[in-house]
């Protein structure tokens, strides 16, 4: 991948990461627990969509730094076991607007710390959701784990509760990085989980890294991708180190002198892309790679790729219901996020309704700026032609303007127009969030995007 100086400069913006469209950002708070209800009881319409359910898990042993997510530092025992009843309260409220024949085929718990829980807890919210809604025998259940408060035999606790997918936070081996973002944990106990996950039966198994991170150089973050393609987790997620002091407290007690420059994190990309696929990994795209008999690889070979508040996940199709603290839902054209502090989300649930404090009904133009950014995020590939036809449009002339925006980036060879196909090229890949924002009108707007990471 070779990127030069002015583009360097052109691509030294912010911009969302199109985890939805539009991003979060700009869901209004008109849209509350009525208006929800009303969308999900639209929503089991015949034939009912299949779901996906993320349960939000707040709570953490520790600070890390470098953290932007809706989190609780507490080892409050009381406080957890109240949050859960909560969760299942929300879980019933659901249960009962949603169809019964409408089948789970996800369940995800991200966090926070989910194995903040201990195993008994876990398995008991496992039951609680199985006992509210139809889970699919073969369905994906997977949990985010901080290596540090996990033991190997936590795991097969884990694998009997139902759990079969596991993302296992790594973020950085080099010792120097991990003070600096107070995340110190051991290289040898996470590999011993690795394999231990592997034994027991987990499948998917997922590691996170960050680059970008404060005190990282291309010597250090060559040192932990060698020592994690050693360990040869089924999926690598590799993100980009978002620092938004403004927004988040704990990275003000990151040193801005410690970060890496756009042009050194771009070279901390390059290396992660080459070292991960000259060790047989795929780049699925953004942050994403899988061994190519992965379930994430076939999906992307099979178009069942979808990009959603996890970053890319299988199984196209499904309406995500969000549960707990800060969680989004996305049902048909309507996204609804939660409430993001404890006591709100409490108090709405405890009164019988939705915790729903903003939202949006997309309009059909979002609906189909929506499709064509995830066609282009997940597949790299739009059949013009059949586009139009799908939206009643002539996409050439729908989007004009967006082709125009999108030009420079043709002109370098991101992307190939031929004939009725619109293709990202290999080194396109590496180029998809402005890429997308070509489509995206609201990041046009002035100061649009002061609430987002730098797209590099």
């Amino acid at each position: 991948m070779s990127v030069d100086t002015k583009l360097l400069s052109e691509l030294d913006q912010r911009g969302p990461r199109y985890t939805s469209y539009p991003p979060a950002p700009y869901f209004t708070y008109d849209f509350g627990p009525d208006s929800f209800s009303k969308a999900l009881q639209g929503s089991n319409a015949i034939p009912a969509r299949p779901l996906s359910l993320y349960l939000h898990v707040p709570f953490c042993h520790k600070l890390c730094y470098y953290c932007g997510c809706t989190k609780l530092v507490t080892r409050d025992k009381a406080k957890i076991d109240t949050y859960l009843q909560t969760l299942y309260k929300e879980a019933e409220l659901f249960a009962r607007q949603l169809d019964p024949r409408r089948e789970v085929q996800q369940i995800h718990l991200g966090g926070g710390t989910p194995n903040s829980l201990d195993p008994e807890q876990l398995a008991d919210l496992l039951s609680d959701i199985r006992g509210c809604f139809h889970v699919a025998e073969d369905a994906e259940i997977g949990i985010e784990i901080d290596p540090r408060v996990i033991e190997l035999k936590d795991l097969d606790r884990y694998r009997m509760a139902g759990f079969n997918r596991i993302s296992i936070g790594v973020q950085d081996f080099d010792p120097a990085v991990q003070k600096a973002i107070n995340r110190e944990q051991s290289k040898e106990h996470i590999a011993m989980l690795i394999s231990e996950a592997r034994f027991v039966g987990f499948r998917g198994i997922n590691t996170d890294l960050i680059y970008g991170l404060p005190r990282q150089t291309l010597q250090t973050f060559g040192h932990t991708l060698d020592e994690l393609v050693r360990m040869r987790p089924d999926r690598v997620a590799v993100y980009s180190y978002a620092h938004l002091p403004q927004q988040f407290k704990a990275q003000r007690l990151i040193k801005l002198s410690d970060l890496p420059t756009a042009e050194e994190k771009l070279e901390l990309l390059e290396l992660a892309v080459e070292k991960l696929t000259d060790a047989g990994y795929r780049y699925i795209g953004m942050d994403h790679f899988a061994l190519p008999e992965d379930e994430l690889s076939r999906a992307m070979t099979t178009g069942s790729l979808q990009r959603n508040f996890q970053g890319y996940s299988t199984r196209a199709g499904c309406d995500m219901i969000g549960l707990g603290m800060s969680a989004i839902s996305c049902v048909g054209d309507v996204y609804a996020q939660n409430a993001k502090t404890l006591p709100i989300y409490t108090k709405h649930i405890e009164a019988g309704e939705f915790a729903t404090v903003r939202g949006l009904q997309l309009t059909e133009e979002e609906s189909i700026r929506r499709d064509i950014i995830q066609q282009l995020m997940c597949g790299g590939k739009i059949d013009m032609e059949a586009f139009g036809r799908d939206h009643g449009i002539n996409f050439e002339q729908y989007f004009e303007r967006d082709l125009g925006r999108l030009r420079p980036y043709i002109n370098r060879g991101f992307v190939e127009l031929q004939d009725h196909m619109m293709e990202v090229t290999e080194i396109g890949r590496y180029m998809l969030r402005p890429m997308a924002m070509a489509f995206d009108p609201n990041v046009r707007q002035s100061g649009a995007t002061t609430n987002f990471s730098k797209v590099i």
